[in-house]
């Protein structure tokens, strides 16, 4: 998360009774966090979700709920958005979203089965992000197991003699990130012993 501070306040309505009302879904950017061709400047990318952080501390619950709505939605790039800005706001660590940390990756989960080949890599990413989160343990091998099945995936699809050159390139990068994210697991993790293909959540 970017540090310093944001190019403009966000303004709040006040309620009769005192409550505020938060101005989330006035952000018409959200789908383009993840898009560097509308924002060439990587510095624009930082402080957006620098501004979001701000956003996600005044009020939480209603951020989650506004940013994970978007997982579900048509576009490809704003569940991208939204798994970028999810992975963002862990990654800075915020004290005021110790205790929505959880939250988050729950609201991501209906994203695993998703088939997109840009979603599949916001996960990945969202997934390294995860398991390098103090607090989050107990997600990890749900994870990892997602990033197992992805790796076998993408190395079958690879050995298909139908596969465009693009495509090729692009489940070349999965197994790559996947690779890589396979080599710096902490086998020691609370759980990981069960990340293996095949598994399930205990419930899910």
């Amino acid at each position: 998360m970017a540090s310093g501070t944001c190019g403009s306040t966000p303004h709040f309505h006040p309620h009769p009774d005192g409550t505020v009302e938060h101005p989330f879904p006035s952000l018409p950017f959200l789908p383009q966090v993840c898009d560097h061709a509308q924002l060439p400047r990587p510095e624009n990318h930082a402080k957006v979700l620098y501004c979001l952080g701000l956003l996600a501390c005044l009020s939480p619950d209603q951020f989650i709920s506004f940013v994970g709505s978007w997982l579900q939605a048509d576009k490809e790039a704003s569940r991208v958005a939204s798994l970028s800005i999810f992975s963002g706001i862990l990654a800075a660590d915020l004290p005021e979203m110790q205790e929505k940390k959880c939250d988050m990756v729950q609201a991501m989960r209906g994203t695993l089965s998703d088939e997109s080949i840009e979603v599949k890599k916001a996960v990945l990413h969202f997934s390294r992000t995860v398991l390098t989160v103090h607090g989050l343990e107990e997600w990890a091998w749900e994870l990892v197991a997602y990033v197992f099945k992805q790796a076998s995936s993408s190395s079958s699809q690879m050995s298909s003699t139908n596969l465009c050159s693009a495509d090729a390139e692009e489940e070349h990068s999965i197994r790559a990130t996947c690779v890589e994210l396979l080599e710096n697991v902490d086998v020691s993790v609370r759980g990981m012993s069960q990340a293996s293909p095949g598994r399930r959540r205990s419930g899910s």
